[in-house]
């Protein structure tokens, strides 16, 4: 026998071999595709998902709903505040906490006679009262405590005077005289609207003023 068809058996044999290795490769290789396994990074355990599968992601939403803002709704605070205007304030906050925003109250004003307690409500006028207002009314406040209507009392622009017309949003000097001249001159306003017959006050700046002026 030659050496030549002595090494035909051996290559067979290695061929083989090889065929079946690689046999159990691939099988070794499907079976890890199609089973769970662990990320070594992370050490998380990945799902492979099937085409068509749907990815839970309700957790993502979650802090998303829990973001919601607070409502805010605009209130004027004038009297004896050192920053008397408009601010704008939480459905849950109460005058103590406007009075604040407001740089607090002056040395004139009657704290006894407001309850700082009262919930705020949107579109509202809060008149904090002075010395002077409580001396000169001491039956307008009972045992000492004003209550929520009177600490909200609109200006009645038929009798207001300068200052109480100058208290409104927006109503300087000028134009709280404007309003009393056309008092004197065409009778009283027969409706909150006919202020915007005086110069300045178009539907804008009425809009502000609506819940805080009245005309009985």
């Amino acid at each position: 026998m030659t050496n030549k068809e002595s090494a035909k058996p051996k290559r067979w044999l290695i061929a083989l071999v090889l065929i079946v290795f690689l046999i159990s490769l691939v099988s070794i290789i499907m079976r890890i595709r199609n089973t769970d396994f662990m990320s070594p990074e992370t050490d998380e355990i990945i799902i492979l998902a099937d085409e068509g599968d749907e990815i839970d992601d309700s957790n993502n939403n979650d802090s998303g709903d829990q973001m919601q803002s607070s409502e805010l709704f605009p209130v004027y605070i004038t009297g004896e505040v050192n920053l008397p205007g408009v601010y704008r304030v939480e459905t849950d906050q109460i005058l103590d906490d406007l009075v604040k925003m407001a740089g607090g109250l002056t040395k004139e004003a009657a704290p006894e006679a407001v309850n700082l307690a009262c919930e705020l409500k949107s579109h509202q006028l809060y008149r904090i009262p002075s010395l002077t207002d409580l001396s000169d009314n001491p039956d307008l406040y009972l045992a000492g405590s004003a209550t929520e209507d009177e600490l909200t009392e609109k200006v009645n622009i038929n009798t207001a005077n300068q200052e109480q017309l100058e208290s409104l949003p927006g109503v300087g000097p000028a134009t709280a005289m404007a309003i009393i001249k056309h008092r004197e001159k065409n009778g009283d306003f027969q409706a909150i609207e006919d202020i915007m017959l005086i110069s300045g006050i178009k539907e804008s700046r009425f809009r502000s003023l609506e819940d805080l002026i009245t005309i009985n």
